[in-house]
């Protein structure tokens, strides 16, 4: 049985997520040609070494020419849907998206379908989420897991202004 297992000593962003795994041994071109499957317009995968503070790591950005603005969670549903994806990613990456409506529905006071996310809802986190789950299934991970979440403070600027972090 192969296990993923993240540190989330100090939390975790996508692009995070996916320099991990190509850390562990996520082939940058295989990445980029499934990524291409979202037909999105030209994506490319920049996968790089840095040093942060004196540890080496893995640096992921992607760069793409089309599609900048924030997606509803149904064309989100319909983009993820419509790419020629393996099952396995789709699902995984709708449920993720699944996840994030319901929080955002409850939040908000209406129907999941009615969601319209921002930062969530850019292609930078649609992205992210489908580089994760395409990486979990080329390492072949049967399971991933991951430390506790440390809980910050303070405050963090976002499109629906000044809200505490958790």
């Amino acid at each position: 049985m192969r296990i993923g297992y993240f540190d989330c000593f100090s939390g975790a962003s996508g692009d995070m997520i996916v320099a991990s795994l190509l850390d562990a041994g996520l082939n940058v071109e295989e990445l980029e040609a499934e990524l291409k499957k979202l037909q999105v317009g030209t994506i490319s995968v920049v996968a790089s070494d840095v040093m942060r503070k004196g540890i080496r790591a893995k640096s992921f950005e992607f760069e793409s020419r089309k599609l900048q603005e924030s997606l509803s969670y149904t064309n989100i549903l319909e983009l993820i849907g419509a790419a020629d994806l393996s099952q396995s990613v789709k699902e995984r990456s709708l449920r993720a998206f699944d996840l994030l409506a319901s929080a955002e529905a409850k939040v908000h006071g209406i129907a999941k379908d009615e969601v319209h996310f921002h930062e969530v809802g850019s292609m930078d986190s649609i992205v992210d989420v489908v580089a994760a789950m395409v990486g979990i299934e080329l390492l072949r991970l049967d399971e991933v897991v991951c430390s506790p979440l440390s809980f910050g403070m303070g405050a963090v600027e976002c499109e629906h202004g000044t809200l505490p972090v958790p």
